[in-house]
C-alpha cells in the first residue's frame, strides 16, 4: 500500500478505525483495524524506523489494564534475527511500562511450514523469551 490509497478507499464496514505502515514502494505493508468502542492509542515511538510493525496500547474495558498489541511483517529479505531484536525492544517496553500483556500476530515468514511448528517456533522464539523468565 502506499499514498495512493486513502484509509477510505481500504475501510471496511463497522469498523472504523484504521492504523496503517504503508510500505511504499512494491506495495504491501501491516494494518490494524477495529471498533470505535475500543480505546486505543498507537507507539509510534517504538515501531523500529526499518520494520513493517504497528503496534497499539489497547485499553481493557472497565479496567486499568492495557494490552499491547503489534502486528508485524517480515519480508523474506529481512534476517529474522534482526525482527526478533526489534520485538524484544518492543516487549522490553511492555515489560517496563506495566503492560498486562502483549501480543505480537502477523506474517513472520519463519519457514515453519518446512520443518514441524514446535521444532522451529522453539528455534526461533525459545532463546530470546528466555531472558524474560
Amino acid at each position: 500500500m502506499g499514498d495512493e490509497f486513502s484509509d477510505n478507499d481500504i475501510s471496511i464496514k463497522n469498523l472504523p478505525k484504521i492504523y496503517r505502515r504503508d510500505r511504499g514502494n512494491r506495495g504491501g505493508g501491516v494494518i490494524i483495524y477495529h471498533r470505535e468502542s475500543i480505546v486505543t492509542k498507537r507507539l509510534k515511538e517504538i515501531e523500529p524506523p526499518d520494520s513493517e510493525i504497528v503496534c497499539l496500547d489497547i485499553q481493557m474495558p472497565n479496567s486499568p489494564k492495557h494490552i499491547l498489541l503489534c502486528h508485524c511483517y517480515r519480508p523474506d529479505t529481512r534476517q529474522i534475527l534482526d525482527i526478533i531484536s526489534d520485538l524484544m525492544d518492543i516487549h522490553d517496553y511492555s515489560l517496563k511500562n506495566n503492560f498486562f500483556m502483549s501480543i505480537f500476530v502477523g506474517d513472520f515468514n519463519t519457514g515453519c511450514w518446512q520443518e514441524s511448528a514446535g521444532a522451529c517456533m522453539g528455534w526461533v522464539l525459545e532463546p530470546p523469551l528466555s531472558m524474560w523468565q
